[in-house]
This record gives structure tokens, sequence and C-alpha cells, in this order.
């Protein structure tokens, strides 16, 4: 998947989307120039990328990109937009594969989540049959399960190369990204609707 660090010609690039995509109507996407750009695996290079700072510079980015997300849907269908190249309008595609929409999806699917889950745990107190507890669960194990999926995974294949003591601290850890993400599920909410 490309994440907006490659090498391509850009001047290639640009020809490529000329008259495609009208200008100011699209965030610099990493989604979209990868799509089209068709940047490739390389094995042979690393490239270490720093965490944000601080949380709220985790928030404002994810906000960002989201956005990004929300502004490629109307690219799905063929539509007809103004273009650069004449004063008419004419009908455009994007040009995304099967793989391609799938991606899109996907992330647009990601940014619903938070407000998902914290409609699901309010509704489950307030309108939803059965017990409050019972949706309550659903939404924090659906919290939890990326969170300790991969601490949980050399306690069920047992630590290969690694102690058990490091299987626990892993399963810690992993318990403690999930309380994070239970205490900033509103927050995150917020921003997302926001984003979206």
């Amino acid at each position: 998947s490309y994440i907006g660090k490659g090498i391509y010609d850009i001047d290639a690039f640009e020809l490529s989307l000329a008259g495609r995509v009208p200008e100011n109507t699209l965030l610099s996407h990493d989604l979209f120039e990868g799509i089209h750009a068709r940047a490739g695996l390389v094995t042979d290079i690393v490239l270490y990328e720093d965490y944000p700072p601080s949380y709220l510079t985790y928030t404002r980015r994810q906000h960002r990109w989201t956005r990004g997300d929300w502004q490629l849907l109307p690219w799905l269908l063929p539509v007809r937009r103004p273009t650069g190249l004449d004063a008419g309008r004419q009908q455009i595609t994007a040009g995304f594969g099967v793989i391609d929409t799938w991606k899109l999806l996907d992330n647009l699917r990601r940014s619903l989540l938070p407000p998902a889950l914290l409609l699901l745990i309010i509704a489950g107190w307030l309108t939803l049959p059965g017990a409050a507890w019972v949706w309550t669960a659903a939404a924090l194990l659906a919290l939890a399960i990326p969170a300790l999926t991969g601490a949980l995974t050399p306690l069920v294949t047992g630590p290969i190369g690694a102690s058990w003591r490091h299987s626990a601290r892993s399963l810690g850890e992993g318990g403690q990204r999930w309380v994070l993400a239970v205490v900033f599920l509103p927050f995150e909410a917020a921003q997302m609707l926001g984003a979206v």
C-alpha cells in the first residue's frame, strides 16, 4: 500500500491526471496518488517515520486524513465535472479498480467505527432491547480486538524465541491501549464525525 513516500516521475504523474482533477477539489491524498502512480513494493529501502509527538497532533492528522478519504467518495462514480482543459463539463472517472475501491471503502468504514461504537453504547442504554451491559460489552469487545490481537497471539501459539514474560508484558500493553481507546472513544467519535 502506498503511504505517501515513494519515488515516481512527478511530470508523468501530473500529465496522467491532466484535466481529471479540477483545481481545489481534492486534498493532497496518498491513497488517490498511490492508485494513479501505481507505486510498487521496494524491499531494499527502510523508512522510519516518527509517531506524532502528542495525542492531539495525532488526532489532527487523523482528522485531515479522514477528510481526504471522504473527499474521494464522489470519485467512485462517473460524474460530470468542470475540467481545466475546456469550459464545458465532461464525464470523468477516477479509474479506480476493485482493490482501489475496496481500499477507499475500508478507510471510510474505519472512520465510522468510533461514532458507530459510541452510538451502539448509547442506544444500548436507551433504546435497544435486552440488557444494556450486553450492548456495552459488544462495543468494548470490538475496541479490544485490535488492541489485544497482537498481544494474544504469542499466548495462543506459544512464545517462539520469546519468553512468557515478554508475552505477558505485550498483553499488558495491549490492555493499556484498550483502556485508552475506551477513554478517548467519545472524543474520537466527535473528531471523525467532524471530519466526515
